[in-house]
């Protein structure tokens, strides 16, 4: 058996107990799906897959690089998720644009923050895969500038209502999205 030393032994919080940075206890890693659908198409410091969430038994997710929103399957066993059917890509970005990372609202909306500087809006396939616009159109009186994480409230019906915006220039931005039909 090789020697191991201090280096070998280290978790999160670098002590080698099994313990992370604030006393929790750190589980197994490892990886649940991999596919070159997740990698960028260029060397680092190109992203890959960025935005990320689970919904009805998919995961979502964006490949800023490629341009992609895509989904696939996934399956709970034994306490493990895994892939559990192919990948499906279901818009590519337009022109310049990249998706960020992005939101549902309660109609089901996907709401991607899209660089350079919109917020694109539309319905997975499951309602027809229409793009019902992008925000950031002239005359908007707030730019986007970057955006690169979208997520509504989660208080009040107001407030789930709010796609909170961040960008690259330092913004929180508060879109009131009661309005926008589609």
């Amino acid at each position: 058996m090789p020697a191991t030393t201090d280096d070998d032994n280290r978790d999160s919080d670098g002590g080698g107990d099994g313990q992370g940075v604030s006393g929790e206890t750190v589980g197994v890693v490892r990886i649940a799906a991999q596919d070159d659908a997740f990698a960028p198409d260029a060397p680092a410091p190109a992203f890959g897959i960025n935005g990320l969430h689970v919904r009805g038994g998919n995961l979502y997710f964006t490949n800023s690089q490629k341009k992609t929103f895509s989904r696939f399957p996934i399956s709970l066993r034994g306490g493990n998720v895994a892939q559990a059917g192919p990948i499906e890509v279901l818009r590519s970005a337009n022109g310049t644009d990249q998706f960020d990372d992005f939101a549902f609202d309660s109609a089901g909306r996907v709401w991607a923050a899209t660089l350079p500087d919109t917020l694109t809006v539309f319905f997975p396939p499951v309602r027809g895969n229409s793009m019902l616009g992008q925000l950031n159109a002239l005359g908007n009186p707030v730019e986007f500038n970057r955006p690169t994480s979208a997520m509504f409230g989660r208080g009040g019906v107001a407030q789930q209502h709010t796609l909170y915006v961040t960008t690259q220039a330092g913004q929180l931005i508060a879109v009131d999205t009661t309005g926008i039909r589609g």
